[in-house]
């Protein structure tokens, strides 16, 4: 049976330095991806906890309220 896994891949399974590399680029990915989300996250809970001040401070409709919250992560995700 392995030797169809081989013939169906294309490449043979017993090789650990391409599997290895594909490995260690995906791990880069992975960690990248994650803190990516968790700065995500992070950036959505601060500004959540700030709406409440900014529909007072500015007089903001629900409406402009949203607005400003889809702008504020809008343009830190693109800083990043």
């Amino acid at each position: 049976m392995c030797a169809a896994v081989e013939r169906t891949l294309g490449r043979n399974i017993g090789a650990m330095s391409g599997s290895a590399m594909l490995a260690r680029s995906q791990l880069r990915i992975i960690i990248v991806a994650s803190l990516a989300g968790l700065l995500f996250g992070f950036d959505t809970a601060v500004i959540s906890g700030v709406t409440h001040d900014l529909r007072e401070a500015f007089s903001l409709s629900a409406a402009g309220l949203g607005i400003a919250v889809s702008t504020a992560l809008w343009v830190r995700c693109s800083v990043r």
